[in-house]
């Protein structure tokens, strides 16, 4: 048994880091310079996960984060709690390659993040009985295990998953012509806000090939079937401003306006194959021959953002309790979300 061992560190753009061990009588026919040249390494991670859906993720990810934070467009003139679920995705997708007919493929498509969260808003000159009437503050934090139950937004099928989500923000708003016999019927103005938002994921994903497939990208006409493993972190933190308009009509609020934040972070990135190769001659003979190939991937990528987003929010208000509805929005990511919140 012939028994090849390749492995290869690489530095471009990004830190990217590529292992290729095979063992058995068929690695003859994979050539080693495909496996460490850059005919191997650019379509692995390079090309599937390029730097913009990199950075994408993250812009979704903080998107979302930010409007988890949501406290509608009216001032809070006491207290106000809310329980709230949101969600934001990236309009850009990863370039399946050496992947692209394994189980993989379903991992991950989208750079969709989505969460629940509790908010809670409060006027401080009220509480506190200080000088700072026109003023709202409001926090939000959310931590939860992932499972294949509770993400069903990602459409991941026949994958085993773990990690956690553990996001957080503080926030304000300022209402400089706040008025307090504004009228119960019909008011409108504007706010201006700031926040810091601290933004946590991890995600473990695996699964096993249900049939053999072409293998992709590595310069020989084989079949390969085995087990998979994907994990992505992320850690990032983000300063944000926006600026709000909001019509106030008997019990419905429509909120306008828009936004920016400056994110700084990393994202890690690290994918695992350990697979059986066939025959050459015959595509669907792994026993001839046994041979194994494993392929051990990982990249990062450093996150420094600076990016705008418009804001669209319709509220419905009965008594004490409001349902919002919060839309963001910018070049590659949007975000949506759903609160309920109660008011005294």
């Amino acid at each position: 048994m012939i028994f090849l061992i390749i492995a290869f560190l690489f530095f471009s753009i990004f830190p990217l880091r590529a292992v290729a061990v095979c063992g058995g009588l068929e690695c003859n026919s994979v050539d080693p310079n495909i496996l460490t040249g850059a005919n191997f390494l650019e379509p692995v991670l390079k090309e599937i996960y390029t730097k913009e859906f990199l950075n994408s993720m993250g812009e979704s990810a903080v998107l979302q984060n930010i409007n988890s934070s949501s406290s509608g467009g009216l001032f809070t003139e006491n207290q106000k709690l809310g329980l709230g679920y949101s969600m934001a995705k990236t309009n850009l997708k990863p370039k399946n390659f050496l992947f692209e007919n394994t189980e993989l493929r379903e991992l991950p498509g989208n750079g969709i993040a989505a969460s629940p969260s509790l908010i809670y808003s409060f006027n401080p000159g009220k509480l506190f009985s200080i000088p700072l009437e026109k003023l709202n503050f409001s926090f939000h934090y959310f931590s939860y295990g992932l499972s294949e139950t509770n993400i069903p937004f990602l459409k991941i099928k026949n994958t085993n998953v773990g990690g956690y989500v553990q996001n957080s923000g503080i926030k304000f708003k300022y209402f400089p012509f706040l008025k307090p016999d504004k009228d119960k019927i019909f008011h409108h103005g504007f706010s201006i806000g700031a926040g810091y938002f601290n933004t946590n994921q991890k995600i473990y994903l695996s699964n096993y090939d249900r049939r053999p497939s072409q293998m992709n990208g590595l310069g020989v006409n084989k079949n390969w079937i085995g087990f998979n493993n994907l994990s992505y972190d992320s850690k990032i933190n983000t300063i944000n401003t926006n600026v709000s308009y909001y019509l106030f009509y008997k019990s419905f609020v429509v909120t306008i306006g828009g936004g920016g934040f400056i994110s700084n972070g990393k994202i890690n990135i690290h994918a695992k194959r350990n697979s059986a190769i066939s025959s050459s001659l015959i595509k669907d003979d792994f026993t001839t021959n046994p041979s194994t190939i494993y392929l051990d991937l990982q990249t990062s990528q450093f996150i420094n953002q600076k990016i705008g987003y418009a804001i669209v929010g319709l509220e419905y208000h009965f008594q004490n309790a409001s349902v919002q509805l919060e839309y963001l929005r910018n070049l590659n990511s949007e975000s949506l979300s759903l609160n309920i919140q109660y008011k005294w």
